[in-house]
C-alpha cells in the first residue's frame, strides 16, 4: 500500500535558517477516497470535534484540545513548519473524506533524513477501512521522494494492536532493544523502524 517513486533525489541537507522562516508549505495530497489537506489555523474549529472524542487517546500521552481556541494556537505554530529553534521539519496534513469531512491528521518531524518520526490519528467513525493506512503510506511518499526521509520511526503503546499492524502493513519493523533504550521510551511502549530503499 506504500507507493513507490521510481527515481529518488539525492537526500537534502536541512534547512535551519531564522525561525522567522517559515517552512514552505506541504501540498495537497491524495489517496483515494482520502484528501491529505496542509494543516492550517483555519482548520482548527472543524477539527476541534474530531479532536475532542476522548477515547482516541486510550493510547496516548495528549488530552483532547481545551478549547477552538487553544486548538488554533497549536495549530499555528505547527503550520509554521519548523520547530523553535530551526532545526526541525515539521509536516501535518489532516484528513477529509467526501462522505464524512474532516476526520484525522497524519504528521512528521524530521531532524535528518535518518530520523524521521511519524504519528497518525483516525476518527472512530471511520475506523477499520483502511484509511489510516493509505494516509500514512502517502505521507511516507512523500517525505521520501520530496525530502529525502531514509528512515522513519514510530512509537507505540504495546496494547494498542490496530496500531501496531498498521505499522507492520507499512513495512515497520520492531527496533532492537539498544535503539529503544537510546529515545527513553516508556516501559509500555515499543519502537517501530522502517528504511526505506532509495
Amino acid at each position: 500500500m506504500n507507493p513507490a517513486s521510481p527515481s529518488l533525489p539525492s537526500p537534502p541537507t536541512i534547512d535551519t535558517r531564522s525561525t522567522t522562516d517559515p517552512h514552505p508549505p506541504a501540498p495537497r495530497l491524495h489517496a483515494p477516497p482520502l484528501i491529505l489537506e496542509p494543516l492550517t489555523a483555519d482548520q482548527a474549529e472543524p477539527m476541534f470535534e474530531v479532536l475532542s472524542e476522548r477515547s482516541l487517546y486510550a493510547y496516548l500521552d495528549d488530552e483532547p484540545p481545551a478549547s477552538v481556541a487553544a486548538l488554533r494556537e497549536v495549530y499555528r505554530r505547527r503550520e509554521r513548519g519548523r520547530s523553535p529553534d530551526g532545526s526541525e521539519l515539521w509536516f501535518n496534513w489532516l484528513l477529509t473524506l467526501p462522505d464524512a469531512g474532516w476526520v484525522g491528521f497524519v504528521q512528521a518531524s524530521m531532524t535528518d533524513p535518518q530520523s524521521c518520526w511519524i504519528g497518525y490519528l483516525l476518527s472512530s467513525a471511520v475506523q477499520g477501512r483502511g484509511h489510516a493506512t493509505r494516509a500514512v503510506a502517502r505521507m511516507v511518499a512523500h517525505l521520501r521522494s520530496h525530502h529525502g526521509a531514509e528512515r522513519l520511526l514510530a512509537s507505540v503503546e504495546r496494547a494498542n494492536r490496530p496500531s501496531i499492524a498498521l505499522l507492520e502493513r507499512l513495512e515497520f519493523s520492531l527496533a532492537s532493544p539498544e535503539e529503544h533504550a537510546m529515545h527513553g521510551l516508556g516501559p509500555t511502549e515499543q519502537l517501530y523502524v522502517r528504511f526505506l530503499a532509495r
